[in-house]
Order: structure tokens, then sequence, then C-alpha cells
């Protein structure tokens, strides 16, 4: 750029700028299916320019400044969940791909992009070791992640093992919130939609 005066004053400076892309993705809207997959945009592995995200009850989605090729961006599905697929619509009627991490080329300044994360079971986190099941449907147990992986919609009732009394059953882990009490009964039942926790606090004798 040069900048002149008619006093014969003349100055130039060279400037550099890169123009980005914008790319909005959502991982969470408000839809009318029912006890789908849950997961997020996996931030630590991405490569992207620059990013923001935003979480309402709405909707969550993430917005993603890239160059031409377009960022690479993996997902992380929820335990019970998997990748069915990136979207062009809300609806999930314009399929993308089904690649994780995918790579989206940017063929205009502005895309939006939709991911359908889809359910396959139910993870109910507890002490495994300390915990009798009893369910309507085939069951694992996943040692590692301390839960009980079951089919979405089953009838679970847990107790304790060995005969040991159950005092309360808590939506979560000792030190975790929010932690509320779901039953005082010593056993607990319920219809596992989502993954969840269900943690025994046994009776002192």
């Amino acid at each position: 750029m040069v900048v002149s005066n008619t006093d014969g004053y003349s100055y130039t400076k060279t400037f550099t700028h890169d123009f980005y892309n914008l790319l909005t993705i959502y991982t969470y809207w408000k839809r009318g299916t029912t006890h789908r997959g849950r997961g997020s945009v996996d931030k630590e592995n991405m490569t992207v320019v620059k990013w923001s995200s935003s979480y309402t009850p709405e909707d969550n989605r993430m917005m993603i400044l890239s160059l031409d090729d377009g960022p690479l961006v993996p997902l992380k599905p929820v335990d019970g969940s998997k990748v069915g697929g990136w979207y062009a619509d809300r609806g999930l009627t314009q399929f993308v791909s089904a690649e994780n991490p995918y790579r989206h080329p940017m063929k205009s300044f502005r895309d939006t992009l939709y991911v359908d994360f889809v359910q396959e079971a139910v993870y109910i986190y507890t002490h495994v070791d300390l915990v009798e099941i009893s369910c309507d449907g085939a069951y694992r147990i996943d040692q590692e992640k301390q839960a009980f992986v079951v089919p979405i919609g089953s009838r679970c009732t847990f107790k304790g093992i060995g005969g040991k009394t159950v005092a309360v059953w808590w939506s979560n882990f000792i030190g975790h919130y929010p932690r509320k009490e779901l039953s005082r009964e010593p056993e607990y039942s319920f219809t596992a939609w989502e993954n969840c926790n269900v943690v025994p606090e046994f009776q002192i004798d």
C-alpha cells in the first residue's frame, strides 16, 4: 500500500493477510429421535488454525477456522456409541462421509456439518465387584471402565453382592458432582436408556 500527499511525501507499506474459512460442526441439536448416541470433537488432535465452541440446551457446536484444504477433525463417541456419519443438513439426509477423523475440503468461505452419533449399548458405571445385576437382556462386564454394558432399553435390577445390604443408591461416585440419591431400597430397578452411574452405599452394621 502506498500513502502519499500533494507535497511529494510517499510512504509504502506491505501487508500480508491470510483469509480463513469458517466451518461449523454440530455434535448435538434438538431433534425428534430420542436415545441416540453422544460424542464430541476431539479438540486435542484437530489440525485447525483456531476454534471456539458453544454449548446450550438447544445444541452443541464448534466453530473452526481453516485454510482451503480443510481441517482434519477427529471425533470421540462416548462409551456405547459410534460415529454414524457426517451430514450437510440437520435432517441427516445429505450424507457427506463416514470417516473418523475426517478432512472436510472447504469449497466456500462458510460451511456447516452435522455429526450423527449412533448409540449401540448403554454403560452403567458402578463398582462391578460389589454389585449383582439382573437384566432382561444379555449384558457384559467392562472391568477397565467398571461398568455393566447392556442393550438399550433393558430393564435392570441392582443389589449388593453376597447379600450385603445397600443403604443408598447414588447417581455419582464420591467426590463427583452432581450427586443425587436414586433410591433407599436394597434393590434398585430402572430402565437403561442412556449411560449412567448407579453407585451403592452399603449399610454399616
